[in-house]
């Protein structure tokens, strides 16, 4: 049920209602003043013509008499004194037809000329006039001898005899009574059209608060809208166009409540999505911001739109080797600094490390100590921006001019001092409509790595070596012996004045010569001592990802770590477990020719941690070609190999790191599918959590 809703009058303005009352009320007064005034002089007129249609008849049967009583010549007193004695009778008079008053109520005036000029004019009216029945002269008149203004209604008329006018009666209503009467009438019209007024007005006041009264609503419902609130709804039930307003008010605050619901829904839709991309903004901005490899964005124009930290710093520290290089050959003036001596602390930052903090590397600092100031390159023209880096301006000019593609194109750029090796990529940036929009350019400092594989190159040298040693020592030893026994064994028979003991003592001494390179061979291929201390086994394992990250991604293999958080430190050479877990991952990528997966994953296991017989688990799981079941005992046999051009010495010289360590080191394999190698290795109850260590 919807309840009355009032509306408040705008300030200084007149409700409808209030028009619509100030309208129909004077109207209606008019109205009723107009009617009561005209049914007010038709009751006057009314009450007026029948007074008179009286007094002629009255005064027509008083001249009948008269004139009986003159032809008889008797009975006019009669007539008179018959008039006094009827009420509303004022007067009644006869004169003769001089003018002579023969017969009057008041007997005073008897005898008296009447020079009435209505008396006249009756005495003197033309005979035809009387004897076609005229009407008689009669109308209002002052009575006679009042001077107060009292009022009588006369009828004056012709006596006639024998076809001649012999006098005229005057006869003299009394109209008290009539002006009673009218007064009366006057007084009730007055008051019927008070009663009247008032009911019009009343009405007026109905009709006007019927009428404005659901415009009232809608007026309401409308402001309560207009304030936010929809839900609004006006219940008429009348068929008139009010009713039919309501209807279609009703149906467009409906229509305006589910507009609104929908945009409400929209902006809150639109809100998440904004939301959303500020979101990805920022995360694009945080993955920007940390990546270690530099990437800059140009538009079709040529301007940076966008500079990752690792590229301005990179950026900046050619910049400052540049303008070293300039104080050094003397082209600039370097604040009075000797040319070669301080130039680099003059031009800017120190010489230092040239990579990014991100990537590991110390951030390069000021001669006083500070960050170096990055710069903000965003709007610049690539080619001004990347002024120190021609390579990489190379890069983007190709790709600007011909929409080329180039992935790891490798190159070195002094930065700090340093020369830098960085592996550059370029790609055309497109939109929806695959309509080029720009130019993106991505570059990483891979000096470290370059660093580690040459490590890794001289390292297999190194082994190879050994091996060469090992088994030249293995091979040359034994026939030593064998020589050094014969010749002492000739020596001995030879008498001692025969030139031949001298040779057989030469064969001997050279043999002992022979040997002791031998010995030496064997020292160079023998490991050398332990050098134990707290090792982090996943640090150990990161830096020989990161060593075989390079042969990894040319075999197509794909490196997984699945680390347990805080594991335990072993007690062990970190040098040595390295070369065991460098072994083994080589093993494994080489068992993966057409690519496949290597997880490497770490758990504590065998015991509760820091117990006695607890152990950390180290997991080397590829999807390679496996080992059959007959060879898997052989696997660390040394100098056992399936590969061609293998050693056979990578898992046999893991197998003794790890047992050097006291662990053990298992293998599982099924042909087809990959090969599993865990290596375990003891925790003592001394032995503290990762980063724990003090």
């Amino acid at each position: 049920m919807v309840k009355p809703l009032r509306t408040r009058a705008l300030p200084g303005a007149t409700s409808l209602q209030a028009r619509i009352i100030l309208y129909l009320v004077p109207l209606l007064a008019v109205l009723v003043s107009t009617l009561t005034m005209l049914g007010m002089g038709m009751i006057r007129r009314g009450i007026i013509g029948q007074m008179q249609r009286d007094g002629v008849a009255l005064a027509r049967s008083y001249a009948l008499s008269a004139e009986n009583a003159i032809i008889l010549g008797s009975g006019l007193g009669r007539v008179t004194g018959e008039a006094s004695r009827s009420s509303g009778v004022r007067y009644l008079k006869i004169v003769d037809g001089k003018g002579v008053v023969i017969a009057h109520t008041h007997v005073s005036d008897i005898g008296k000329r009447d020079v009435d000029p209505w008396v006249e004019e009756a005495l003197s009216g033309p005979i035809t006039a009387v004897q076609v029945g005229s009407q008689p002269i009669s109308g209002m008149s002052p009575a006679e001898g009042d001077s107060g203004g009292d009022q009588v209604f006369r009828v004056v008329v012709p006596l006639v005899v024998l076809d001649s006018v012999v006098g005229a009666l005057d006869l003299g209503l009394d109209t008290a009574g009539v002006f009673e009467t009218l007064r009366q009438s006057a007084r009730q019209s007055l008051v019927v059209a008070a009663v009247g007024l008032v009911f019009g007005a009343f009405y007026a006041w109905s009709f006007a608060r019927a009428f404005t009264r659901p415009i009232g609503r809608l007026a309401h419902a409308a402001d309560m809208i207009a304030r936010g609130d929809l839900d609004q709804e006006v219940a008429l039930e009348s068929r008139d166009e009010i009713g039919r307003l309501a209807v279609s008010f009703n149906r467009m605050a409906r229509s305006l409540k589910e507009y609104m619901g929908n945009l409400r829904r929209a902006n809150i839709e639109i809100e998440a999505r904004a939301e959303t991309i500020q979101k990805l903004m920022s995360y694009t901005e945080d993955i920007l911001a940390n990546i270690p490899a530099g990437v800059i964005t140009v538009d079709l124009d040529g301007k940076v739109t966008v500079a990752n930290a690792a590229a301005r710093r990179l950026l900046d520290g050619a910049r400052e080797s540049a303008k070293s290089a300039a104080c050094a050959a003397g082209s600039i003036s370097c604040g009075g600094a000797a040319a070669g001596s301080d130039a680099d602390a003059s031009c800017g930052c120190e010489a230092g490390s040239a990579r990014d903090e991100n990537a590991g590397g110390p951030q390069a600092q000021a001669p006083s100590g500070r960050p170096c100031e990055v710069t903000d390159i965003i709007g610049m023209n690539y080619r001004e921006a990347l002024a120190a880096a021609p390579a990489i301006v190379a890069l983007i000019d190709d790709a600007l001019a011909q929409g080329r593609t180039k992935r790891g194109c490798e190159t070195t750029m002094p930065v700090r001092g340093a020369s830098v090796a960085l592996v550059a990529s370029s790609s055309v940036l497109l939109d929806r409509n695959e309509m080029p929009i720009g130019v993106a350019v991505t570059f990483e400092d891979v000096t470290e790595l370059r660093d580690l594989q040459r490590q890794v190159h001289e390292a297999a040298k190194l082994a190879a070596v050994g091996e060469l040693s090992a088994g030249l020592a293995h091979e040359v030893r034994n026939p030593l012996g064998a020589i050094k026994a014969c010749s002492q064994f000739l020596e001995d028979r030879v008498p001692e004045d025969e030139s031949l003991r001298r040779f057989t003592r030469i064969l001997v001494r050279e043999v002992d010569r022979l040997d002791q390179l031998v010995e030496r061979l064997l020292g160079f291929a023998r490991p050398k001592e332990s050098d134990m201390q707290y090792v982090d086994i996943h640090e150990v394992l990161d830096r020989m990802v990161s060593l075989v990250s390079l042969k990894a991604k040319q075999a197509r293999v794909e490196i997984v770590r699945r680390y347990q958080p805080d594991l335990p430190r072993v007690f062990a050479d970190p040098e040595k477990l390295q070369q065991a877990f460098l072994n083994i991952m080589l093993n494994a990528i080489d068992a993966m020719p057409h690519g496949g997966i290597l997880a490497v994953a770490t758990a504590a296991c065998g015991g509760h941690e820091g117990t006695a017989g607890s152990k950390v688990r180290i997991d080397f799981r590829d999807t390679g070609v496996g080992i059959p079941a007959d060879q898997l005992d052989k696997v660390f046999t040394p100098f056992f190999t399936t590969r061609e051009g293998g050693t056979g010495l990578g898992l046999a010289i893991a197998r003794r790191v790890v047992s050097e360590h006291g662990g053990e080191i298992t293998v599982e394999s099924r042909p087809g599918v990959g090969s599993a190698f865990s290596v375990f290795l003891p925790i003592t109850r001394d032995t503290l959590p990762a980063g724990h260590l003090t």
